[in-house]
């Protein structure tokens, strides 16, 4: 699991973070609205219906603006209506009948009524159909509408009046439309182009005369969540607690043909209307149940269905890819070295395929050990932390028996650290790898060793390479698909606002599920059956390194075995503890331990495993110095609702 997390780590936090934006601009879609202008603290609509099929409108907008605004109001009017496909219904716009009035908060302070406009108190106000100008001397018009759309403009400072009641009262003609048997009004009273925060909406519809029965009275509403509809033989009502983003306030109400007396022939359609206005409203109720009912059920099983393809697919990936062969060797120790290749080969066996620092010093000791570096301790104390031996290059030693980054490491260390030089001191290397200047060189050398520790080892086949090929396998596919399936219907669904509201929450999980899987897929790298036989024999050798000292029925062997042994006790790391238990297992035969000619050399191995982790220490420190300076440098860079008719009418509001 510590392997998992190690190797997958970026791949969690970047599938953490696409869920997590996922789930925010699905929420943003939701609740946040495109201006913070203002807000309709409420929203109260009248429509009468004339016996000519006109319409009569009263609005009373409460609004409260924004204390960074002017207090700038436009009304958009759209005058078009759904004509049901027959271009001659159309409704329009009488200015003759048009009145804006302008309250105080409380109601009762007449700020404008253009019937009266002596009474003003307004800043400015204005008209799209006179032509009028706004604040900023630009033409009241409208946005977005089209050209069937009229605007109403008026400005009071937001200073004076932050919140204010504005009453609109106007006329479209011929805004029903008539059939044989019904009449019909599909209007959306209130359609923003930009999502305005809505509260408190309230709609009422009066006819021009009472039905003879309320069951011929039909009321259908779309866009938006509807909390209180009503229903009587002389109006039609209902109320809607919140607009949210990408809803509108539409209706479509069907009504006895007979309360419109004296309707424009325009608006009049042949033939019944009834069943094919009931047919228009089954459809989009098919499609709200499509949506918010089948939609979110077929969104949880389908998430359950690749959930349960994810672990399928995990499982089998892990048993075909990642789970590791069994190894012949059962016992807890062995006594002996299991391979005979180098340190930085076993590291790299060991460690999944990466080199530490810890390979490079077993390596350096392994050169010592094998004759081609010297180390001279002459005068130095072999207790003394900070002993500055000399390491010496010994020419007379045949290079062509190395591996390429054996012989690199002599070229790194005294070639490049020493300048050329056949000598080198360990303050020498100490004070190279403080150095910011040689920072960046020291660690390309450092790269460079990597990649021919990994040629080398790579020979060694430690690796199973159709354990390599898990992402290009059927189950890596699988989980492709998958990804590529949930991201269109994500995307989808935001085209379509969000209708299936489970579905990016849902879908979303099952994304970034996708993104951990197809990671982890990637990074599976498991050991061939040779290598594994070794690594198990190699974890044996580590915990008897651990633990020899303990053991009563061992014979310590000559200390020239444990100078090679010592080399792979510093590649695990643990070269202290085993120099603990040597100096506990001599010490009775060879009295003062650490003056002993036998055991110097296993001395030093000690203190040359010391320094040079304190140099690497040093290297990441002007290393991490190096980096900030260059960045520096560089200017500071590192590497809800259901469907739509789609009626006429409505429009919006905007501020400024």
């Amino acid at each position: 699991m510590k392997y998992f997390f190690k190797k997958n780590a970026l791949s969690i936090v970047v599938a953490i973070s696409i869920y997590v934006v996922i789930v925010i601009v699905s929420l943003l879609r939701t609740f946040m609205y495109d201006e913070d202008i203002f807000v309709f603290d409420s929203f109260k609509i009248e429509a009468s219906v004339n016996e000519d099929g006109s319409m009569r409108i009263k609005e009373r907008i409460e609004v409260t603006f924004d204390e960074d605004s002017n207090g700038e109001f436009w009304r958009d009017i759209v005058t078009s209506k759904n004509n049901n496909g027959v271009a001659t219904n159309t409704s329009s716009f009488d200015p003759n009948n048009f009145t804006m009035k302008v309250y105080d908060q409380t109601g009762n302070e007449l700020l404008f009524d253009s019937t009266n406009p002596s009474t003003s108190k307004i800043y400015m106000y204005g008209y799209s159909w006179e032509n009028d100008v706004d604040a900023y001397y630009d033409r009241i018009r409208c946005e977005g509408y089209g050209s069937d759309c009229e605007c109403a403009y008026s400005y009071v400072q937001t200073y004076l009046y932050p919140t204010r009641i504005y009453e609109f009262e106007y006329v479209l003609d011929g805004f029903v439309t008539c059939y044989d048997d019904v009449a019909e009004i599909n209007n959306a009273f209130f359609d923003p182009i930009e999502s305005i925060e809505i509260s408190n909406v309230e709609v009422k519809i009066n006819f021009p005369s009472s039905a003879s029965d309320v069951n011929n009275i039909e009321l259908f509403t779309h866009g938006a969540v509807v909390s209180e509809k009503n229903v009587t033989v002389n109006s039609v009502s209902y109320k809607i607690p919140r607009i949210y983003p990408g809803d509108a306030i539409e209706s479509r109400v069907i009504f006895p043909r007979s309360m419109i007396t004296s309707p424009d022939f325009k608006n009049v359609i042949p033939g019944n209307g009834y069943d094919k206005l009931i047919a228009l409203e089954d459809e989009i109720s098919s499609m709200d149940y499509l949506f918010m009912v089948v939609g979110n059920y077929a969104t949880y099983i389908l998430g359950a269905l690749f959930l349960v393809i994810l672990v399928i697919v995990i499982k089998k990936s892990y048993d075909k890819f990642d789970k590791e062969l069994v190894s012949d060797f059962y016992g807890d120790y062995y006594r002996e070295l299991p391979a005979t290749y180098p340190p930085a080969e076993m590291g790299y066996l060991v460690n999944f395929k990466e080199s530490n620092k810890e390979d490079l010093t077993a390596t350096i000791m392994d050169l010592i050990r094998r004759g081609y570096i010297e180390v001279d301790y002459t005068n130095q104390s072999l207790t003394d932390e900070n002993a500055d031996y000399t390491l010496i290059r010994k020419y007379d030693k045949d290079i062509n028996e190395l591996e390429e980054y054996e012989k690199y490491t002599l070229e790194w260390f005294f070639d490049i650290i020493g300048n050329k030089s056949s000598e080198i001191k360990l303050s020498t290397i100490d004070n190279y790898t403080k150095k910011d200047s040689c920072a960046q060189k020291y660690h390309n050398c450092n790269e460079k060793w990597n990649r021919l520790v990994k040629k080398s080892s790579d020979k060694q086949d430690f690796f199973d390479k159709k354990a390599e090929g898990a992402l290009s396998s059927k189950y890596g596919r699988a989980v492709i698909a998958i990804l590529m399936i949930s991201i269109i219907a994500v995307l989808l669904n935001f085209v379509f606002d969000g209708l299936i509201i489970p579905l990016p929450y849902v879908i979303g999980l099952i994304i970034s599920i996708c993104i951990v899987t197809i990671s982890y897929l990637k990074n599976i790298k498991r050991r061939s059956k040779q290598g594994n036989e070794d690594y198990v024999r190699w974890m044996a050798f580590k915990k008897f390194l651990m633990e020899f000292g303990n053991m009563d029925d061992y014979l310590i062997p000559a200390l020239t075995i444990w100078e090679h042994y010592l080399v792979y006790a510093s590649a695990f790391g643990i070269a202290d503890l085993v120099n603990k238990q040597l100096k506990m297992k001599y010490s009775s035969s060879l009295g003062e331990i650490e003056s002993s000619e036998y055991y110097r050399p296993t001395v030093v191995y000690v203190r040359l495993n010391r320094r040079f982790a304190r140099s690497y220490m040093y290297h990441q420190q002007s290393y991490a110095r190096y980096q900030a300076a260059q960045a520096k440098s560089s200017g500071g860079r590192s590497g809800f609702g259901g469907g739509r008719s789609f009626g006429g009418g409505g429009g919006g509001a905007r501020g400024r």
